[in-house]
């Protein structure tokens, strides 16, 4: 038993690497965000969280303007994914005898659908339409509530000389097909962050079990009152979409809110989550009573140390913003002004031809564009 409590012990101590480069991207530090993600070198099936490393360092790459290494990491990471989706029977056991993270991450479809988008536009900054045509078409056939992959890939029908199909889809998300140019995507605020809070339910219920249980003629315990760790969302105030192009504001085309996207899937697996962390307790709970009557009071604190120590699964994508706006607009050639609250940045357009501008703004005083790689 007390092997076991080890165990509990040693699998509640994972390190967020993934978060600390989330921070040191925010802060432009790409190499260093980069370096904190060396394990996604490793073959995805060596790593039970390589879905989520991919994911992390091919955003590092987006911002950081390397798109080559971008599109490369989102296809280990998709392949990653396809390969852990479905959990074992080993694994399932494990969540509930546990944590939930001890079992391979798996990101949300709303994750798995911005990989997609984001390999898309890292496509097209290379110049490989096709590419990026195709990944969007995929990714309509199979998620149709996604509005950016949907604009986009009605900017492709249009520029093919498919506009019936295009007006398809642009009055499915209510828009107009705009003469433009330039996409501008604008990735203001930070994701929602996943941490791991004790329901203060769970801790009146595991009461109210223990005093039916003294009725019964059982001693209580005091590993039970350690409660059930539960993710929760903690947001961050995002930027105003307000955006000014040459001392004009502008409107965005469709919006993508990724932070009531997280909120949403949280919600729909919660009864899930709750289910087993509740299981999880009572195992443990019957394991105190399970051993002689002399050794159960050990057995308790072991148990409430390990149920302590118990972490709900914290594990997302933290380099995501908290909402993507996408702009179609139409400039000229040459230098042009982009305002963004107090800041400003400057962005150069080199032709008429289709043109993709990224803007990240991860805080209020915090805007950078990405910088070409030479």
């Amino acid at each position: 038993m007390i092997y076991l409590c080890l165990l509990l012990l040693l699998f509640s101590c994972s390190a967020p690497y993934y978060q600390s480069a989330a921070v040191q991207l925010h802060e432009q530090r790409f190499e260093a965000a980069e370096k904190n993600l060396s394990k996604a070198d490793l073959h995805y099936r060596d790593s039970k969280e390589a879905a989520l490393f991919l994911l992390s360092r091919a955003m590092v790459y987006f911002q950081s303007g390397q798109h080559q290494k971008s599109t490369q990491d989102f296809e280990k990471a998709l392949d990653a994914i396809d390969y852990y989706k479905q959990n074992s029977a080993l694994e399932m056991t494990g969540q509930t005898l546990i944590q939930d993270d001890i079992a391979a991450y798996t990101p949300p479809p709303f994750e798995e659908s911005l990989a997609r988008f984001y390999q898309a536009l890292s496509f097209l900054h290379l110049g490989q339409e096709d590419n990026a045509a195709a990944t969007v078409h995929y990714l309509e056939n199979h998620d149709s509530g996604n509005s950016l992959t949907s604009y986009l890939l009605a900017t492709f029908f249009k520029r093919r000389g498919d506009p019936s199909n295009a007006q398809v889809l642009y009055s499915r998300l209510k828009v107009e097909a705009p003469p433009g140019n330039v996409l501008l995507v604008h990735h203001r605020g930070a994701a929602p962050q996943k941490k791991s809070e004790i329901a203060k339910t769970s801790i009146v219920s595991a009461a109210l079990l223990e005093t039916i249980l003294q009725i019964k003629d059982v001693k209580p315990v005091l590993s039970t009152l350690a409660g059930v760790p539960i993710p929760v969302l903690h947001t961050t105030v995002r930027p105003t979409s307000a955006l000014k192009v040459d001392q004009r504001f502008q409107a965005p085309i469709v919006s993508y809110d990724v932070a009531k996207a997280a909120e949403a899937h949280l919600d729909k697996e919660m009864p899930w989550t709750a289910a087993r962390a509740a299981a999880r307790l009572l195992i443990r709970r019957g394991v105190v009573a399970s051993v002689k009557e002399d050794y159960q009071p050990l057995m308790d604190i072991a148990m409430f140390i390990s149920n302590i120590a118990t972490q709900a699964d914290t594990r997302s994508w933290t380099m995501l913003p908290s909402c993507i706006d996408l702009y179609h607009l139409n400039l000229s050639p040459g230098e042009h002004l982009v305002q963004v609250g107090k800041q400003t940045v400057t962005i150069t357009i080199k032709s008429k031809d289709l043109s993709i501008v990224e803007i990240f703004q991860p805080s209020l005083d915090n805007i950078f564009t990405p910088k070409e790689i030479t």
